[in-house]
């Protein structure tokens, strides 16, 4: 009886593993998924704000916020954390 029971707590813990696993791994997607999404937002928004905007020191700062951007993007598609400063594994 005691064996049998060992059995069975063995199954449903490695049963467990492995679906903390592959939970895991589809809630990883969906944050890169989101991540990208997001960053695609605020890239287009600095893209709206530096076309709307006729200020010389307005559109620098918008190209440094779509440069920090554009590299946040690279690092999620290349699976890094987005902010490499920060222990932060979405985008703001």
């Amino acid at each position: 009886m005691y064996m049998q029971f060992r059995v069975i707590f063995n199954h449903l813990r490695i049963f467990s593993c492995l679906y903390n696993f592959f939970c895991y791994d589809i809630s990883m997607k969906n944050i890169k998924e989101n991540n990208i999404q997001k960053a695609l937002w605020h890239i287009k928004r600095h893209c709206y704000r530096i076309e709307n905007n006729h200020s010389n020191s307005d559109i620098t700062a918008e190209l440094f916020h779509l440069k920090a951007s554009v590299e946040i993007l690279i690092r999620i598609f290349n699976d890094e954390k987005p902010y490499p400063n920060l222990d932060r594994e979405e985008v703001f």
